[in-house]
């Protein structure tokens, strides 16, 4: 099977998943994890189905590359995620369409979709089987792609040190917000907070204001969100972090749906973002610049002004050659082969 196959079998995924019946798996990922809702399962599919299912979105992410029709095979373990739904499928998508096998290691979390997508694979093109195969342990592999925390992804570092990796930790996203920030450019930037409760890593946990920002005027279009405090555990986290705050004599500002305080830090609590003021925004690079290494995503309406950012209201929708944590995967997997 070449590389043409490949991407043409994907592309026809794309169009049976735009007309399957989405019930049963819905069903089932809502109800093996908590903090899936049958808004957010069907989002992450039709993000999977827009932006990395697209028969030209393919076509030109494969151009980019060299990538050989007679190569020697190589297993790669695929460690994924379980945060979000189907986070995981863009390794797995790039390790098929490259020819490699994926030896897939589900997050316990995130135990329904993926499979999902991958049969509906299986019954368009059957020799991707060849290609697939779900384990509880990764073993005998060439290489590894292994996602996870600050903590478990040091071990990772260390256990799999022999091998060629990518091992990925905890990143964080900002938003940017200035006097020219118009009010649906926060209303957009409200999805990049709210979409999947935050849990991701391309979610924005930390704000850069310019001073001369109302901030009321910003919580006030967020609590157009407010239906979230409905779910049960965001309600309990927002409690609990309101709570905290109130005993801590903390400063901070609420509007129902979300906590906004000042803090440097890039790591927030659920339901809670931080922020921190600015003069101008080429002082506000500088401050960037020093912490890329941490993030990514870079949310900001005037993307010609900060290097590498994306518009408010994208972050959850990545196109296919913007690599979690900016590490090139076919790169990666050209060297191993």
């Amino acid at each position: 099977m070449d590389i043409n196959r490949r991407v043409e079998a994907f592309s026809e995924l794309g169009s049976k998943l735009k007309e399957a019946e989405l019930k049963d798996v819905v069903d089932k990922a809502v109800i093996h994890n908590s903090w899936y809702t049958e808004q957010s399962v069907v989002f992450a599919l039709n993000s999977v189905i827009e932006e990395m299912l697209d028969l030209s979105k393919l076509n030109e992410w494969v151009s980019k590359y060299s990538i050989p029709d007679q190569k020697e095979n190589k297993i790669v373990a695929l460690i994924l995620a379980g945060n979000i739904p189907a986070v995981g499928f863009h390794d797995v998508l790039s390790v098929l369409i490259f020819g490699h096998q994926a030896q897939i290691k589900l997050s316990s979390k995130d135990a329904v979709v993926i499979p999902f997508i991958l049969d509906n694979l299986l019954e368009i093109e059957p020799r991707f089987q060849e290609q697939i195969e779900f384990v509880d342990r990764v073993h005998g592999f060439d290489a590894i792609i292994a996602t996870g925390s600050d903590n478990t992804g040091s071990y990772f570092e260390h256990y799999f040190k022999k091998y060629p990796h990518i091992i990925r930790k905890n990143r964080k996203s900002i938003g940017i917000i200035d006097s020219s920030t118009s009010d649906n450019d926060i209303r957009a930037m409200g999805e990049d907070i709210f979409k999947f409760f935050g849990l991701g890593c391309r979610n924005i946990s930390k704000l850069y204001v310019q001073n001369t920002v109302d901030l009321t005027r910003v919580m006030e279009i967020w609590h157009e969100q407010k239906e979230i405090i409905l779910h049960n555990k965001y309600k309990n986290n927002y409690d609990y972090n309101y709570t905290v705050f109130l005993l801590n004599k903390e400063n901070f500002l609420m509007n129902g749906a979300l906590l906004l305080r000042e803090n440097q830090s890039l790591h927030s609590r659920i339901a809670c973002v931080h922020y921190e003021t600015f003069n101008e925004i080429e002082d506000l690079n500088i401050k960037i610049d020093s912490e890329r290494e941490s993030l990514q995503c870079i949310v900001y309406q005037n993307t010609a002004k900060i290097p590498e950012s994306i518009l408010p209201g994208t972050t959850q929708k990545p196109q296919l050659w913007q690599y979690a944590d900016n590490v090139d995967i076919f790169q990666f997997l050209v060297s191993i082969t």
